[in-house]
């Protein structure tokens, strides 16, 4: 089944974005997108130097999966979140918050075009505005069969 995923670097308290990508992932389950889009999240976070970290998605099984409060039995996401931890130790601080997926718009939105457009693509840019440049990279996207 094709998936596809996105995630937004913002910089508090100003708003700014600092990385807006989306990845379309062919052949895997919606569950693995979910970590796709928060572990690419969070390595952009960590490639920019931030050090204290809030983890917002609408994800509740991804998001809890991380806290720890519920467990984690299918060995692909495991791998998953064995990334996420990994890429978590590198950072001081991290804090989670689920999100309906109503309240997560943004995110939401390029996640349905990189579906719909069958494109991975990222833009960073300095702060949110309706005229700005972009720069477009590849995406870590993996691939899994089920």
């Amino acid at each position: 089944m094709d998936t596809s995923c996105s995630w937004i670097l913002w910089r508090l308290p100003a708003w700014e974005i600092v990385i807006a990508a989306s990845a379309h992932l062919s052949w895997t389950t919606m569950n693995i997108a979910e970590y796709t889009g928060m572990n690419n999240g969070v390595k952009a976070a960590v490639d920019h130097g931030v050090t204290e970290l809030i983890i917002v998605g609408d994800s509740r099984l991804a998001i809890q999966q991380s806290m720890g409060v519920i467990a984690c039995r299918k060995e692909t996401l495991q791998v998953q979140l064995m990334r996420h931890k990994e890429l978590t130790t590198k950072l001081n601080s991290v804090r989670y918050l689920h999100a309906v997926r109503a309240y997560n718009a943004s995110a939401d939105s390029l996640a349905t075009e990189a579906l719909e457009s069958r494109v991975t693509k990222s833009a960073e840019q300095g702060k949110q505005s309706s005229r700005h440049s972009t720069a477009f990279q590849k995406c870590s996207t993996p691939t899994s069969r089920h």
